[in-house]
C-alpha cells in the first residue's frame, strides 16, 4: 500500500515531482506547479514493489515492461515501478543508503517516466554560452561531466545539468532542460580543478565520485540547443563536423535509456526527433587522446571548443 503524504516538490526535464521524500539533485519546485508545458504531476511513492509484474516471471535482466508498468531492479540498491508516466512506486532494499537510492530514482526511473510521457531525455551535460547550450555527450566515462566543469570554470557560463537533460521542439529548433543540478566527479577531475573531496557528498557509496558543484552554478528552464558534442577516445585532439547519417546516429545515440524507449513505444518518436535534430543544429565530434592527464586533456579540450566558437 503506498503513502499518500506528499511533503516534497522537485522539478526536472520539464515534469514536476510530488515526492514522498526530499530530492536535493533536483531544483526544487512550487506546490501548486503541476508540471509544464502540459506534463501532469508525477508522484513518488514509498511502497511495497513486487519482485515480477503480474502474470510475468521475474525479469533476467534490470528492467521488464508489460504495457503502461515498468519495473526496474537493482540489486542491493531497490525496485522501482514506473506506472503510465504518473507514478513511481519505490521499494529500497535494506542494505542501500538513501544517496544510493536516489541516484538510480533521478536516473533510470525518472527516464522511465520520460519514456512513457514520449519525451526525450538526452545523456548530456550542458553549459549555457551567449549564443545557445553546448551539450557534451558520449558512452559512460566519456568526460561529459568533467568538460561540462571545466567549461563552466574556464567561462562562468552557467550550467544547465549534469548527465541528463530534457530535449524539446521549439520554434527555433531544440531546446533543452535542465535535470539535475549537481555535478559529480572522480576525484582525478576533481584534482585537475584544484579540489579535493573532502567535505564532498559521495554520489554512491561504493565508488570515488563526488557531487562537486552545486545548484548556485546553474540555470534554470529551457534554452536553446546550440551544439551537440559527442566525445570521443583517440589518437590526437580533433573537432569534426558531424552531417548526413553521422549527425542522424549521433544524434540517436544521445538519448539516455535507449532500452526504455523501446520498451516503453516511445522508439518512432526518438528516431524522428533524432533526424529533425541533426537537420536542425550543429553536430560535432570531440577526440581526445588517453595518454594525456585529466588537467592537461580536458583543458585542451576548453581551449579547442572555445577557439571554434569564437571564429563563428
Amino acid at each position: 500500500m503506498t503513502s499518500t503524504i506528499s511533503t516534497h516538490f522537485h522539478r526536472a526535464y520539464g515534469i514536476t515531482f510530488d515526492s514522498d521524500f526530499e530530492l536535493p539533485e533536483l531544483v526544487i519546485a512550487d506546490r501548486d506547479a503541476r508540471g509544464g508545458e502540459g506534463s501532469d504531476t508525477v508522484e513518488i511513492r514509498y511502497g511495497n514493489v513486487p519482485e515480477a509484474l503480474p502474470g510475468r516471471d521475474a525479469p533476467k535482466s534490470w528492467v521488464d515492461v508489460d504495457g503502461d508498468l515498468c519495473l526496474l531492479i537493482f540489486p542491493r540498491i531497490g525496485r522501482f515501478l514506473v506506472e503510465d508516466g504518473r507514478r513511481i512506486i519505490v521499494q529500497k532494499d535494506e542494505a542501500a543508503s538513501l544517496d544510493d537510492l536516489r541516484g538510480f530514482l533521478v536516473g533510470s526511473a525518472i527516464a522511465g517516466i520520460a519514456h512513457q510521457k514520449g519525451l526525450v531525455p538526452l545523456h548530456v551535460s550542458a553549459v549555457l554560452s551567449p549564443d545557445g547550450a553546448l551539450a557534451f555527450t558520449g558512452q559512460s566515462g566519456a568526460g561529459k561531466s568533467t568538460l561540462a566543469a571545466h567549461m563552466h570554470h574556464a567561462t562562468d557560463w552557467p550550467l544547465i545539468s549534469d548527465d541528463v537533460s530534457g530535449l524539446y521542439p521549439s520554434s527555433h529548433g531544440f531546446e533543452i532542460e535542465s535535470g539535475v543540478h549537481t555535478v559529480k566527479l572522480w576525484k582525478d577531475a576533481l584534482k585537475s580543478l584544484d579540489r579535493t573531496s573532502i567535505g564532498l557528498r559521495r554520489d554512491l557509496t561504493r565508488f570515488d565520485k563526488f557531487h562537486a558543484i552545486d545548484s548556485a552554478n546553474f540555470i534554470e528552464g529551457r534554452h536553446p540547443l546550440k551544439q551537440l558534442i559527442v566525445l570521443e577516445w583517440g589518437q590526437t585532439l580533433k573537432l569534426t563536423p558531424l552531417n548526413g547519417r553521422r549527425a542522424f546516429e549521433a544524434a540517436l545515440n544521445a538519448v539516455y535509456r535507449p532500452e526504455l524507449a523501446r520498451l516503453c513505444g516511445n522508439r518512432n518518436h526518438i528516431v524522428q526527433t533524432a533526424m529533425a535534430l541533426a537537420n536542425s543544429i550543429e553536430l560535432l565530434e570531440l577526440t581526445r587522446p588517453e595518454n594525456v592527464t585529466v588537467e592537461n586533456g580536458v583543458s585542451e579540450s576548453v581551449r579547442v571548443l572555445l577557439e571554434s566558437i569564437s571564429r563563428e
